[in-house]
């Protein structure tokens, strides 16, 4: 084999008659005479130029010497660097002096240099300044290509039977290694690895891989030894260091290792850190292939920064951690969304020595798959662990599958600092997540944890659960300062405590479901703050008084573990709530109790916004005292004291629930011994059709409830009026079965039953239909109209004297116009609710004036009407407009007269009906129908020529009918049939009038006084529908008598137009209206 070398001529080479070249090489000089020079130098000056020669190999040499002087003449004349034309290997700044099957070895020169291997076969790469070599190297090395090293043997192989090899001891060395992906490297090695690259001095290294990596730690004999040599390696004393592994890593020792900065701290015997030397660097591993290790699949170790693991592949290793990245000066971090197992050790871990946090984030799977019936030890058998060694924050945040079979699968560990873990995840293993100092008695990396001073950590712990944790013992393990724990997920331990706190004062959020065989909870619990289900035994071993609140919506639950099986329907059998050195306080929310209270003769207190839910017989070894808020007690259950311990109930809402309650006396709390109760209110549910009382038994200790049929008949009639028929209706629902009228039991029936006897008929009366719109319907559609046509009428006789004479000079025609405005005021009595209401209209009328002296007209109008519920029916409301067309007439015989009305009216109603006890509103529009029949007259006595007294007498026939309607926006909507109402009515009377004259005209004041008598006195009845069942309800009519008043004054103008304004007022018991009117009228 020839090497090309390259002479850089210094002297004039034709002034030597002689050459030589001399190779020195560890001092030792070796002569080589007869030079054939492949270019003689020209006869001119040679000085500057180059040459080339080739020489054989010198066997005898190391195959490093590629450096020789050229002498001639006792002088040297030029120095030669020779490089080798090896096919495969390529290089810049770096001496090649072997690329063959025995091996490649190249040289780097200081500064930057590369070395490129290209399809080569070979044992091994050797790419090193050496151990003597110093200054500044930067190397670049690359395998591409279908490059296969295979270095069979640690003793005849290159370079102890590594595959790749880029160390040095002196130098400053700075090397990046980039692995093709069809590269192949298998290594027997005593040391190293397949990819070794160290730099014991400094420097920063990085190496990515995406080549197939196989290597056997072997001893001296090359036998198979475990642990001696690695996959791939990037390790510097001084500097940081980065492994990227996207292809396949086979070893018996460790599959990626990055070590960094070692020298930039100094430390004591326990590796703590005693100075700081030079910056922190970054020690990282990416693998997103596939790593199978015997020892640690991958580890990240850092003296001084940041230690980083990320992973998305593959990650196995048979008997030390699959994942570990150590800091001992600054963070650690490990993340992982690929697969991850180990067979013997912790799977993944990130530790901080003297300063640094440690964080974990899962979204993988994990396994720590070592069989819980091999033991435990010191080093741990978790999924997950994020430990800070001495001072740091702990962070771990899974989201994917976690198992650990002989250990927890989350721990976290700092004797300084805080905890954070966060699972969305599925935890499995003996235990689920495990958060303390560390430092604790017992093994403290196991689930033989305890809890102890020296074990708890100087911090906040946090949980955060949103996800499936299943164990054999704990299911969550905390002892901080501290504790915080908010589950929405679900916590499940088949054998042990599903929650364990320590000493620290632990609050405690659950939606989910935690259960346990052997407890649910057991702690030092200031605040439980439950609302969902806690099945098993729960312990507050604190000094402090527990608080407990339950949920908004539905009730949340605490009873026994049950198997597993219990739920928030359904609790199962009874369980225990044990309090011994403090009291506990139900405080807030709907809380259903299915324990047993153990309090050493403390105070269990139910505090004003509780509902407290019993559905079995309980005990409670202690006080029991609820000043509020609801007691439900279901399905037969019992609250009962034991010992001398009292109860205290007052102020509170009790609720009796059952499917089939039967009348008689049910026992709800029982003192034994002492018993206070008063203020309470009771409410009935599940059973329709009766009604219970609260009061007290044994000497006052026990507090009972008696159920007696409802009787919604009698209490209607109580209420009478519209509550009559509407009670006789209630009962019947109460009895029935169909899907109509259980809904409206529960809806409105149950809240019914709540209400104290009075309070009951009241409300009976607001199911009935509105009886505001029926007595609106005649007072305000008809009446105005008809007085204010009435009264038109009867000013026409005041025309020219005494009436309208035939043949005179008057106009024939005559429009009138006329706003009218009024309200009226019905004061409520035991049968009838009252209301007030307003009124607003218009009418215009055409008068023609007969020959005879008569009248006749025809009248259009509307009115617009605002009615108000009052009292029971306060809340009621309804609107009308009615629009009337009303024909009229009068006929003067001498001084007598007589007057006619027949009109018709159209009517539309928006009602509003106020169900005050349900807290809703049922409304309804409909439209009806009116007819009136009127017949008057009466005689003029002149008293005086100008004064004129006559006696009037009349009778109205009305007619109204209202369409039916459907409620609606309501529990107890009705459906109204179509209804009509008749009245027929007299008034009796007499006016008194005078004229009185002026510059602007004659002014007529009068005074009328009527007594109204109603022929037609019996109540206006409506039927319909409510809850499914028929019913007929009644609304008395006004008193038959009163009396009426009118205030009027006419201005005839001596022309065409006249002015008339009138107040009219009618009087009854309990019943007052007041009409105002302004009038024009135009002749013509």
């Amino acid at each position: 084999m020839l090497e090309i070398c390259t002479v850089n001529i210094r002297y004039e080479l034709m002034n030597f008659k002689n050459f030589y070249i001399s190779i020195y090489q560890d001092g030792i000089i070796w002569i080589i005479n007869s030079i054939k020079w492949r270019n003689r130098p020209e006869k001119r000056s040679a000085v500057g130029k180059t040459m080339t020669f080739r020489r054989k190999r010198i066997n005898r040499l190391s195959n490093t010497v590629s450096r020789f002087a050229i002498c001639a003449g006792g002088l040297v004349v030029g120095l030669a660097d020779c490089s080798q034309a090896w096919a495969g290997c390529s290089e810049t700044n770096s001496t090649i002096t072997q690329c063959d099957a025995g091996g490649v070895i190249v040289t780097p020169n200081t500064g930057s240099s590369s070395l490129t291997v290209d399809g080569v076969t070979t044992q091994g790469v050797y790419y090193t300044p050496g151990d003597s070599a110093t200054g500044s190297y930067t190397q670049t090395l690359v395998l591409s290509g279908t490059t296969t090293i295979d270095n069979p043997s640690s003793t005849s192989g290159l370079s102890a039977g590594n595959g790749v090899t880029l160390k040095t001891a002196l130098a400053n060395q700075n090397v990046n290694v980039t692995v093709g992906s069809s590269v192949s490297i298998t290594a027997f090695a005593a040391y190293g690895g397949g990819i070794w690259a160290r730099s014991e001095t400094s420097g920063d290294i990085t190496i990515d891989s995406s080549g197939t990596v196989t290597v056997t730690g072997v001893d001296g004999s090359n036998n198979p030894v475990a642990g001696n040599a690695d996959g791939i390696t990037a390790s510097t004393s001084l500097g940081g260091a980065s492994v990227t592994n996207r292809g396949t890593v086979t070893t018996n020792g460790r599959g990626l290792y990055a070590e960094g900065n070692h020298n930039s701290v100094t430390l004591d015997a326990d590796l703590n850190v005693t100075g700081v030397l030079a910056p922190a660097k970054t020690v990282i591993i990416n693998n997103s292939g596939t790593v199978n290790a015997y020892l640690a699949g991958a580890r990240a170790i850092n003296y001084n920064g940041l230690s980083s693991i990320i992973n998305s592949g593959a990650v196995t290793s048979a008997t030390r951690q699959a994942l570990i990245a150590w800091s001992d000066y600054g963070d650690a971090s490990v993340t992982n969304n690929g697969t991850v197992s180990s067979g013997d050790r912790n799977a993944i871990v990130a530790q901080t020595g003297a300063n640094g946090n440690a964080t974990v984030i899962n979204s993988g799977t994990v396994s720590a798959s070592r069989a819980a019936s091999t033991g435990s030890a010191a080093i741990g058998y978790s999924g997950i662990r994020a430990y800070a060694t001495s001072n740091g924050n702990v962070t771990i945040v899974n989201s994917g599958t976690v198992t650990a079979n002989n250990d927890a699968a989350l721990v976290g560990h700092t004797p300084q600092g805080s905890i954070n873990i966060t699972n969305s995840g599925v935890l499995t293993g003996q235990s689920g997540i495990f958060a303390d100092s560390g430092s604790g008695t017992g093994s403290v990396d196991t689930i033989s944890d305890t809890s102890a001073a020296s074990a708890t950590t100087s911090g906040a712990i946090t949980v955060v659960n949103t996800g499936t944790i299943n164990t054999t013992s704990h299911g969550i393990y905390l002892d901080g300062t501290t504790n915080g724990i908010a589950n929405s997920g679900t916590v499940s331990s088949s054998g042990g405590t599903a929650l364990v706190t320590g000493s620290g004062a632990s609050t405690i959020a659950n939606s989910g479901t935690i259960n346990g065989q052997g407890g649910a909870i057991t702690g030092a619990v200031a605040t439980l703050n439950n609302s969902g289900l806690i099945a098993g035994s729960i312990t507050n071993t604190g000094t402090s008084t527990m608080t407990i609140t339950g949920g908004d919506g539905a009730y949340a639950v605490l009873t026994g573990y049950n198997g597993g099986g219990a739920s928030l329907s359904n609790p199962g059998t009874v369980g225990t709530l044990t309090s011994g050195s403090a009291d506990i306080t139900l405080s807030s929310g709907k809380i259903w109790l299915n324990d047993n209270v153990n309090l050493s003769g403390r105070t269990l207190t139910v505090g004003g916004n509780a509902s407290l839910k019993i559905s079995n017989t309980l005990v409670i070894n202690g006080n029991y005292v609820q000043n509020g808020g609801n007691l439900l007690i279901t399905d037969g259950g019992v609250l009962t004291l034991s010992g001398t311990n009292r109860a205290t109930v007052s102020n509170t809402t009790v609720t009796f629930y059952g499917t089939n309650l039967t009348t008689g006396t049910y026992t709800l709390v029982d003192a034994n011994v002492s018993g206070t109760y008063s203020d309470n209110s009771l409410k009935i549910r599940g059973t329709s059709g009766l009604s219970g009382v609260l009061s007290t038994a044994d000497n006052g200790n026990d507090l009972v409830i008696t159920l007696s049929p409802s009787n919604y008949t009698g209490k209607g009639q109580s209420a009478g009026g519209s509550a009559t028929g509407m009670g006789v209706a209630l009962d019947a629902i109460s009895h029935a079965s169909s899907p109509v009228s259980v809904a409206f039991q529960n809806t409105v029936l149950a809240p019914l039953s709540d209400l104290s006897p009075v309070a009951q008929q009241t409300a009976i009366k607001q199911l009935t239909p509105s009886q505001v719109t029926p007595a609106a319907q005649a007072a305000q559609a008809t009446a105005p109209t008809t007085s204010v046509i009435e009264q038109h009428e009867l000013a026409l006789l005041e025309n020219n004297g005494g009436g309208i004479a035939a043949g005179s000079d008057s106009h024939s025609y005559g429009l009138w116009g006329q706003v009218i405005g009024g309200g009226a005021l019905r004061s409520t009595s035991g049968q009838v609710n009252g209301y007030r209401s307003r009124s607003f209209g218009l009418v215009s009328g055409l008068d023609h004036m007969m020959p005879d002296g008569g009248v006749i007209g025809i009248a259009a109008s509307w009115t617009k009407g605002w009615n108000w519920g009052a009292d029971g029916a306060s809340g009621t409301y309804a609107t009308m407009n009615s629009y009337q067309v009303t024909g009229y007439g009068l006929h003067r015989l001498e001084r007598a007269f007589a007057d006619w009305q027949l009109g018709f009216g159209y009517n539309t109603f928006d009602q509003t009906r106020a169900i005050q006890f349900l807290g809703q509103r049922a409304k309804a529009d409909y439209d009806g129908q009116q007819y009136l029949v009127k017949l008057g007259g009466g005689y003029d006595f002149d008293v005086n020529g100008e004064v004129t007294l006559t006696p009037l007498a009349g009778l109205r026939f009305l007619r109204a009918v209202s369409a039916g309607y459907r409620e609606t926006g309501s529990d107890a909507n009705l459906a109204i049939d179509r209804r009509g109402v008749q009245s027929l009515t007299h008034d009796l009377g007499g006016k008194l009038s005078w004229k009185l004259l002026g510059d602007w005209g004659q002014v007529t004041p009068e005074v009328r006084l009527a007594w109204v008598h109603d022929y037609t006195q019996g109540p206006i009845a409506s039927s319909g529908l409510i809850g499914g069942q028929i019913f007929t309800s009644t609304v008395a009519r006004t008193s038959p008598d009163g009396a009426k008043i009118n205030l009027a004054a006419t201005i005839d103008t001596y022309g065409d137009i006249n002015f008339r304004a009138e107040y009219e007022g009618e009087f009854r018991p309990a019943y007052q209206s007041h009409t105002g009117l302004v009038k024009a009228t135009w002749t013509f």
